[in-house]
């Protein structure tokens, strides 16, 4: 009986295992963010900002639900707007970046997201404001 060496057979185990894995990466895409979004947390790093401000953004964001539609349009809910702010929505899958801009022409407003799937029905969308800081927010997928 041929005994292998154990090197050469772990690491074609190691290789094959990382091609395998490498094949299932999911691959988002628009249709994964079609739906409503509710905010379950947000983390503000924005140390210029009081942590009044914070505390008061983090209890609006908390109250969030952005509807994502089929056909670009959006709708994002909160306490501090209960009917809806309507606008228009699209994400790049390859910089996974999401644009979200507001056609209510008295809340003028364009957000730039980068966006990371946790998973299939959770999300972190984390905004830039240069000097400022970072704001990120996870959001799970409503099942209605």
């Amino acid at each position: 009986m041929k005994i292998l060496n154990a090197k050469p057979a772990a690491a074609v185990f190691l290789i094959l295992t990382l091609v395998g894995l490498s094949g299932c990466t999911p691959n988002y895409t628009t249709t994964d963010l079609h739906g409503k979004w509710q905010v379950t947390e947000m983390d503000a790093d924005m140390p210029e900002l009081s942590p009044a401000i914070i505390q008061a953004g983090e209890e609006l964001a908390l109250s969030t639900i952005y509807e994502f539609n089929t056909d670009g349009s959006s709708v994002e809910i909160s306490n501090y707007y209960p009917e809806g702010i309507p606008g228009q929505w699209t994400f790049n899958q390859d910089s996974m970046l999401l644009y979200i801009t507001s056609t209510d022409e008295a809340i003028p407003s364009i957000g730039n997201y980068s966006v990371e799937f946790l998973s299939k029905r959770v999300i972190k969308m984390t905004q830039d404001y240069q000097e400022l800081g970072q704001l990120s927010m996870t959001l799970t997928k409503r099942k209605n």
